[in-house]
């Protein structure tokens, strides 16, 4: 019998296969933990940013201030730079986006900066988002501007969400914390007609817009309205530009609106000098001092610069109203010029005339005329006439532009700069007569001339002109700001006294000497009066020759 072999049993335990529902659940493990926290990890990897910019911005300097010192910086480099330019840079927009998110809590919990930064036309605008303080980004805006005769656009060409740009479009996501609307409407409260689109990727600001803005920030008076339309719609006068870190400047170029020895046919003739020139930064200085020391308020430093430069007699009774609550209050005390005004407007420029016309024609001049015939000759000079202009009330009011630069909201530090007109020129030119008016851009004199051409006229002792036309220095002005400025300047010079010897209406110019020479026993029934106009030339004045004979 064979032997038995007995196999011995194996103690191990047999291995066991996975089940099926095992496997499944370690893949869901995978594709629900595992690849989502990769993702996540990507997302954070390429959009998040939490970096943040400090910009030069303040809680204390509101909006308006922004633009107030915007104009009065404009005004800065008139005389080295021949021009005035209004500019809104970067950290101005900057500090206005600054104050928008202040005043909105729901969207600068979401938007805790909005900023752009600025170079030679380029502009990056920068959108730091905060959510909920798990996630944070940066979305920037790369843009760039086209400046066209009636728009301005600040064009976004590119978008980048923390790390990753190309995007061309991102308003789906931030329309949730911030929108157009808002955006457009707070800027426009605050001065500025921009209109910000997300779902177009533009900034738009149509020139029309920005000439009007401009004009509302200069606090121009009315009557000057049809001016600064006309200077800032003449393409050789303006310029708008984006240079530097501004978003964008208007530059109106001061040289074409001086006269030239062309404009009125007269060789190396030079327009006189501002009257006020030797005094005028002293005026500025107390006007500083009295706001800086808050004796006087900012909207009323027109008043207060008109009061010193030319007294209590210049005020009008809403001004005098003013002034005088400030003397109440004691905010004059120790200023020189409250009691002495730097110029004396209160000649009477009618008797003014009437004694130079006068003191000419002797008692017996006029009993040689009528008894033989002799003529009297008299003249008035330009310099003469220069005299009615420029001691009108009209040439004591100041534009004055003040702006508080300071950041600290407890101190003040006012800065003055100014427009204004400050003198009258005459020039004499065959049958043709100019009123060339200095309008001085804080201490860079342009001219505004009224031109008129001798025509016939058949009343006593009267010359008359036809005015053809209103010049901006070499530059001729449309009829609506013809007919603006001239009833200014009518309304400045028509005080009862002085009205019965000039006038201006919108067509003509009219002397008339009858009151004047009747008082000496001269009228149309014993004389005739022939004028006569001896040019000016660069270093002697013209003169208006009046020529007096006896009756035939």
């Amino acid at each position: 019998m064979g032997e038995i072999t007995v196999k011995e049993s194996s103690n191990k335990p047999a291995k066991k296969r996975m089940p099926w529902w095992g496997k499944l659940l370690i893949t869901l493990g995978i594709i629900f933990i595992l690849i989502p926290g990769i993702l996540v990890g990507v997302i954070y990897a390429c959009f998040y940013d939490g970096s943040h910019k400090a910009v030069d911005v303040h809680d204390n300097v509101e909006t308006a201030q922004v633009f107030e010192g915007a104009i009065v910086d404009s005004l800065d480099n008139t005389t080295s730079a021949k021009k005035m330019s209004v500019a809104l840079k970067d950290n101005d927009l900057n500090q206005v986006l600054y104050n928008v998110l202040n005043a909105n809590a729901q969207i600068k919990e979401y938007v805790p900066n909005f900023y752009v930064e600025a170079s030679e036309g380029k502009y990056n605008f920068y959108i730091e988002a905060n959510f909920k303080n798990i996630f944070k980004t940066k979305v920037t805006l790369y843009t760039e501007s086209v400046i066209t005769d009636e728009l301005i656009t600040f064009k976004v060409n590119n978008i980048q969400v923390g790390r990753i740009g190309g995007f061309n479009n991102f308003s789906g996501l931030v329309n949730r914390f911030i929108d157009s609307a808002t955006i457009t409407n707070a800027l426009k409260s605050s001065g500025l007609n921009l209109n910000f689109s997300l779902e177009k990727l533009e900034i738009t600001y149509a020139m029309s817009d920005f000439q009007n803005d401009v004009k509302n920030l200069l606090k121009l008076p009315s009557e000057y309205s049809g001016l600064f339309d006309e200077i800032i719609g003449n393409k050789d006068i303006r310029t708008i530009s984006a240079t530097g870190n501004n978003l964008f400047a208007l530059d109106i170029n001061l040289a074409p609106l001086k006269v030239t020895a062309a404009t009125h046919g007269i060789n190396n003739f030079t327009v006189k000098n501002g009257y006020y020139s030797a005094f005028i930064n002293d005026l500025r200085h107390d006007v500083v001092g009295l706001l800086n020391a808050s004796k006087i308020q900012a909207k009323d430093a027109n008043v207060v610069s008109k009061f010193l430069l030319g007294g209590e007699a210049v005020l009008t009774t809403s001004e005098q109203s003013t002034i005088n609550t400030y003397k109440t209050a004691g905010a004059f005390d120790g200023v020189t010029h409250a009691t002495t005004p730097y110029y004396d407007f209160t000649t009477d420029v009618a008797s003014t005339l009437k004694s130079k016309v006068q003191n000419q024609i002797t008692e017996a001049a006029v009993l040689e005329m009528i008894t033989f015939g002799t003529p009297i000759d008299v003249n008035l000079t330009s310099s003469d006439l220069d005299l009615m202009f420029s001691t009108s009330e009209a040439f004591a009011n100041i534009n004055c532009f003040v702006a508080d630069k300071s950041t600290d909201g407890t101190t003040k530090n006012y800065k003055d700069n100014y427009i204004m007109m400050d003198r009258a020129s005459t020039i004499m030119n065959g049958e043709k007569i100019f009123f060339a008016i200095n309008v001085n851009f804080n201490g860079e004199p342009t001219q505004i001339s009224i031109e008129a051409r001798r025509k016939a006229s058949t009343d006593f002792a009267t010359m008359k002109f036809d005015i053809t036309r209103i010049l901006l220095g070499d530059i001729e002005v449309g009829q609506s700001t013809k007919d603006a400025f001239l009833s200014l300047i009518n309304s400045a010079l028509g005080n009862d006294a002085f009205s019965s010897v000039f006038s201006i209406t919108n067509q003509e110019i009219t002397f008339n000497l009858s009151s004047i020479l009747n008082e000496k026993g001269i009228t149309s029934l014993n004389a005739t009066v022939d004028f006569a106009i001896q040019n000016s030339t660069a270093t002697e004045d013209g003169k208006l020759l009046v020529s007096l004979n006896r009756k035939v």
